[in-house]
Protein backbone atom coordinates (compact mmCIF):
# COMPACT_ATOMS: atom_id res chain seq x y z
CA UNK A 1 0.00 0.00 0.00
CA UNK A 2 1.58 3.16 -1.21
CA UNK A 3 1.56 5.73 1.71
CA UNK A 4 0.05 8.88 2.04
CA UNK A 5 2.40 12.16 0.98
CA UNK A 6 1.77 15.76 1.97
CA UNK A 7 3.86 18.40 0.71
CA UNK A 8 6.48 19.40 2.86
CA UNK A 9 7.06 15.70 4.05
CA UNK A 10 10.58 14.47 4.38
CA UNK A 11 11.32 11.75 1.46
CA UNK A 12 13.94 9.22 0.93
CA UNK A 13 14.69 7.67 -2.41
CA UNK A 14 17.50 5.52 -3.64
CA UNK A 15 19.46 6.98 -6.59
CA UNK A 16 23.01 5.87 -8.05
CA UNK A 17 25.97 7.95 -9.95
CA UNK A 18 28.99 7.25 -11.90
CA UNK A 19 31.98 8.59 -10.05
CA UNK A 20 35.46 9.89 -11.31
CA UNK A 21 36.54 6.37 -11.61
CA UNK A 22 33.84 4.88 -13.61
CA UNK A 23 32.71 2.91 -10.83
CA UNK A 24 28.92 2.72 -10.37
CA UNK A 25 27.80 4.14 -6.25
CA UNK A 26 24.62 4.19 -4.45
CA UNK A 27 23.45 6.72 -2.31
CA UNK A 28 19.71 7.83 -0.89
CA UNK A 29 18.81 11.10 -1.45
CA UNK A 30 16.62 13.10 1.40
CA UNK A 31 14.52 16.11 0.09
CA UNK A 32 11.25 17.49 0.73
CA UNK A 33 8.33 16.60 -0.89
CA UNK A 34 6.72 19.27 -3.07
CA UNK A 35 3.49 17.45 -5.26
CA UNK A 36 2.86 14.96 -7.00
CA UNK A 37 2.52 15.25 -11.20
CA UNK A 38 1.30 13.05 -13.92
CA UNK A 39 2.26 12.13 -17.03
CA UNK A 40 1.29 9.58 -20.14
CA UNK A 41 4.03 7.63 -21.39
CA UNK A 42 3.12 4.95 -23.72
CA UNK A 43 -0.54 5.05 -23.14
CA UNK A 44 0.02 4.68 -19.30
CA UNK A 45 -0.34 7.76 -16.73
CA UNK A 46 2.81 7.64 -14.48
CA UNK A 47 2.78 9.50 -11.10
CA UNK A 48 5.97 11.45 -10.20
CA UNK A 49 6.38 13.14 -6.80
CA UNK A 50 8.58 16.61 -7.19
CA UNK A 51 11.00 16.77 -4.33
CA UNK A 52 13.24 19.39 -3.57
CA UNK A 53 17.03 17.70 -2.30
CA UNK A 54 18.24 18.56 0.62
CA UNK A 55 21.19 21.05 0.15
CA UNK A 56 20.57 21.27 -3.70
CA UNK A 57 18.01 23.65 -5.33
CA UNK A 58 17.19 21.85 -8.47
CA UNK A 59 13.75 20.07 -8.32
CA UNK A 60 13.50 16.53 -9.00
CA UNK A 61 10.43 14.18 -10.36
CA UNK A 62 10.69 11.00 -8.75
CA UNK A 63 8.41 8.11 -9.48
CA UNK A 64 6.45 7.77 -6.45
CA UNK A 65 6.70 4.42 -6.06
CA UNK A 66 10.75 5.07 -5.42
CA UNK A 67 9.79 7.62 -2.52
CA UNK A 68 9.88 6.52 1.15
CA UNK A 69 8.65 9.02 3.73
CA UNK A 70 11.30 9.44 6.46
CA UNK A 71 10.21 8.55 9.65
CA UNK A 72 10.48 10.69 12.99
CA UNK A 73 12.73 8.84 14.91
CA UNK A 74 11.30 8.09 18.41
CA UNK A 75 12.69 10.04 21.41
CA UNK A 76 12.29 6.67 24.09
Amino acid sequence: MAQKLVPGDMVEWNGWYIDYSGDIKHEIYTGVFIEIIKETLGGREVLYGRVLPINNNTIFEVNVFCLRKVKDKETN
